[in-house]
């Protein structure tokens, strides 16, 4: 459409042409799908409770979630961290539930190959969150260890000293 027009730059139509193949590429479609998906199930709640509005206030004792009181505001950190890594975990493990929707038309939509490669990418992509996840809470408990003094509550990990002497460098 552009093209009829001798006025456009060259490297706008240019653009536009590439612009223009990623919208009606449907593996580009999908995968965009997938990632709306990921942030409605795990970014929202993440950000809802960073900006304090959680509805739902929880602690994480003895293995487990307890709900706290309406208007208790004691929200811990290392809890929530928890709860997001095993829902991350449950994802990985499950994500053929958790994406059903997108994956059955993906699979109606891709060749098989595109398939295999859109699943593949999706399994690296959780691992990767996951292992993100580890790093976010190995320093969340060193942070607590040397500003509060405490002692560990588990065997301290490498990453976990690392970040530990770190932290404490930086608060000495």
């Amino acid at each position: 459409m552009l093209q009829k027009y001798q006025k456009v730059l060259k490297g706008y139509l240019e653009k536009w042409k590439l612009f223009n193949s990623w919208l009606l590429d449907p593996l580009i479609n999908i995968q965009i799908k997938i990632l709306v998906q990921f942030s409605i199930l795990f970014y929202e709640p993440l950000t809802q409770f960073f900006i304090g509005q959680d509805p739902v206030p929880q602690i994480f004792s003895r293995n487990k979630l307890k709900k706290l009181p309406y208007g208790c505001q004691a929200r811990k950190i290392p809890d929530k961290a928890n709860k997001w890594l095993n829902f991350l975990i449950e994802m990985k493990a499950n994500f053929y539930i958790f994406f059903a929707n997108t994956l059955y038309e993906a699979l109606n939509i891709l060749s098989e190959q595109e398939f295999e490669v859109l699943v593949e990418q999706l399994e690296y992509g959780l691992e990767k969150a996951i292992e993100r996840s580890d790093l976010g809470q190995s320093y969340a408990y060193a942070l607590i260890h040397v500003i509060f003094k405490n002692s560990w509550l588990k065997s301290p990990a490498e990453q976990e000293i690392a970040y530990s002497n770190q932290i404490q460098e930086d608060y000495d």
